[in-house]
């Protein structure tokens, strides 16, 4: 009857038996997602707290290389709290630590940007006092190639060549500036990996080597030079051949050694100069069998050439014997075995021309040319 029925929303007609099952049933599963709910709320809980301690540690060891106490304090209290149960529920109490750190770490940057700006103000003067010393060293690299004018068989030559691409000033600057940047990062970033600092140094000397600024501005391997090749005394220089430093391998033997030497003589003579804070200077090279197997005299024209420019004397100690080369030199010594009494050698001095031997009384040295009769070269004898 009217009594036992109900009259559900979508007008369908149910006992009253039935109508507890079903509202039960909903009840039930109410129940049951809510339970879902919360497991999945206690998970979430979970994984954020360790997120937040993930991030803890991360903003620890990031904040601890500011060195100040206010974070070490608020570090340390955190990892205090955190291992408590149910820490999250009373992280409002951190909130007064938090205020103090942030405040430490705002001065600390502060401070931090005033070194950043010190240290951008440093790099700006060592980039024009380095851009000062790359632009000494083009000039060096000008005076070589003044030094190397001679004069040989009536026409002006010189006996090498160095070619480049003269730098743009700003961008040389500029240029040099970034380098610099890029050295102090890294050596930054070595220091931070715990990089010996011995290893550190030794990164920074060669960073900072005459050669490695000169590269940034003018590429070495784009530093051309070329020497003049050697010719014989039947032909002129009037059609002057020069090879690159890299070709010289396909040179003679005596060639090769005349314009290496020729270059060696060189930068000898103005490294001489420049220590000797630019007076007038002299140099001896003894050399050991510097000739190999050359044996033609006109190798040597270049090399007596540009010693008498460079005032600088050879005294070459050779096996050679009756050669054109020997002819070349005003003053020969001629040590030759003799025999003793017991049967061994020993070395007597000849002189096959030149002045008698006399005893070595003091080594010196002078420039030829002063008097008449001077020979070509120096005598040390």
């Amino acid at each position: 009857g009217p009594a036992s029925t109900v009259l559900t929303p979508d007008f369908k007609l149910f006992s009253i038996k039935e109508e507890q099952e079903f509202l039960t049933g909903r009840a039930l599963d109410a129940v049951e997602e809510n339970r879902k709910a919360w497991e999945q709320a206690g998970k979430d809980i979970d994984q954020c707290k360790q997120d937040a301690l993930t991030a803890f540690k991360i903003c620890e060891a990031e904040s601890l290389r500011l060195h100040g106490d206010e974070i070490k304090r608020f570090f340390n209290s955190l990892q205090q709290r955190t291992g408590e149960a149910d820490w999250e529920e009373r992280v409002g109490e951190l909130q007064g630590q938090l205020q103090h750190a942030l405040m430490a770490i705002e001065r600390l940057q502060e401070h931090v940007q005033q070194q950043l700006s010190n240290i951008d103000k440093r790099i700006e003067e060592m980039a024009m006092r380095t851009w000062r010393h790359v632009d000494s060293l083009l000039e060096q690299l000008k005076e070589l190639h003044r030094r190397a004018r001679i004069e040989l068989r009536g026409e002006k030559l010189n006996l090498f060549q160095i070619e480049y691409k003269k730098p743009d000033e700003t961008e040389s600057k500029t240029t040099i500036k970034d380098y610099l940047h890029r050295m102090v990062e890294e050596a930054a970033r070595r220091y931070q990996q715990a990089d010996a600092k011995e290893e550190i140094d030794k990164f920074l000397d060669e960073a900072v080597g005459s050669a490695q600024l000169l590269d940034q501005v003018v590429p070495l391997d784009t530093i051309s030079i070329r020497l003049l090749k050697p010719g014989d005394f039947e032909s002129s220089y009037l059609r002057k051949q020069y090879d690159r430093w890299d070709h010289l391998n396909d040179w003679s033997q005596g060639q090769r050694f005349a314009g290496r030497f020729s270059l060696f003589v060189v930068l000898l003579s103005y490294l001489r100069h420049s220590r000797s804070g630019g007076r007038e200077s002299s140099s001896v090279i003894l050399a050991d069998n510097p000739f190999g197997k050359a044996s033609s005299s006109h190798i040597l024209e270049i090399i007596n050439i540009i010693t008498h420019y460079q005032n600088v004397q050879l005294f070459c100690c050779t096996a050679l014997r009756n050669t054109e080369i020997m002819r070349e030199f005003p003053v020969i010594y001629s040590l030759v075995p003799a025999p003793t009494m017991s049967g061994k050698e020993r070395m007597q001095l000849e002189t096959p021309r030149g002045p008698a031997p006399q005893p070595l009384d003091q080594a010196h040295a002078y420039i030829p040319g002063i008097n008449p009769g001077d020979a070509g070269q120096l005598k040390i004898f």
